[in-house]
């Protein structure tokens, strides 16, 4: 099942089931096949098995299949899940390489959700039902746990979550079934970091601003922005921006760096990038 996003003003007491998001790759872990090895999916439908040798031999019995997050905790960054990490490994098949990454960049499996208990879904069962099924199912290991999760302390576990620089918190209905699309039931809150920044350019077909940030006195490139303009402020800044132009190319036309405005992200990349950012509002200076 998919995350819908919580509203900002989501009252954090109410009684329902609260998990920290894990930042990684979601995946569907099944031993329903007849063959020795699991399967693993993305939500994609993309099979990766071959690709993480690690978690093939996690001990779970045939006719299961377990919904889960896979990431990579980085000892030298506090521990925190490194999505890059995961990604990096995602689409490797050489054998050779992926025994080496395998030791080098072990990831784990973080499992939440069980929809196939002894051959036989279970997506019907409410989820803390399920969630006893998956105790049974699972015990944790090197390679896979289970998540950690409480009921009626999600202001808490969000502030928690700010404090480390994680991603975010999941909120779920107890209460509720397994359904295979995106659903109000469960719910994710993003625990946004914020910036102001710098828009040096548009791209040509695909909307998208690009963004630096200023870095030891120079303003340096930070990613693509998608998310969160308005039409209308699509339209001012057009307007705006046809009068500082200084070059174009295939892809971009490039503007004198003038106009800053404030975004919202999940953290910055290996490349000095900002992940997913997202539009809050122009900068007005005086």
């Amino acid at each position: 099942m998919l995350l819908e996003v919580a509203p900002d003003k989501l009252d954090l007491s109410l009684s329902v089931i609260q998990e920290l998001k894990m930042d990684g790759v979601r995946i569907l872990y099944s031993t329903m096949s007849s063959e020795k090895e699991p399967v693993i999916y993305t939500r994609h439908n993309n099979v990766i098995t071959t690709s993480f040798p690690e978690l093939h031999s996690l001990g779970i019995d045939k006719g299961t299949i377990l919904d889960g997050e896979l990431i990579y905790s980085d000892s030298y960054n506090q521990g925190k899940p490194d999505f890059e990490k995961v990604m990096s490994r995602i689409n490797v098949k050489d054998d050779r390489k992926v025994a080496i990454l395998s030791k080098e960049t072990p990831c784990m499996a973080v499992f939440f959700d069980i929809l196939y208990w002894k051959g036989e879904s279970v997506m019907h069962l409410p989820l803390l039902e399920r969630k006893r099924l998956l105790d049974l199912a699972l015990g944790d290991q090197e390679s896979a746990c289970k998540i950690k999760w409480s009921i009626g302390n999600g202001q808490e576990l969000f502030n928690l979550a700010k404090e480390h620089s994680l991603e975010g918190i999941v909120l779920k209905n107890p209460e509720s079934r397994y359904y295979n699309k995106r659903h109000e039931a469960w719910q994710k809150k993003i625990a946004y970091l914020t910036s102001q920044v710098y828009i040096l350019g548009l791209r040509k077909g695909k909307f998208g601003w690009l963004l630096g940030r200023k870095e030891n006195g120079r303003i340096r490139p930070a990613g693509v922005m998608e998310f969160g303009v308005s039409p209308d402020e699509r339209k001012a800044f057009y307007q705006i921006s046809k009068q500082i132009i200084t070059e174009e190319d295939k892809n971009f036309i490039y503007i004198e760096p003038v106009v800053q405005c404030k975004i919202k992200y999940r953290n910055i990349t290996s490349k000095g990038h900002f992940r997913i950012p997202v539009f809050e509002n122009f900068i007005f200076n005086n």
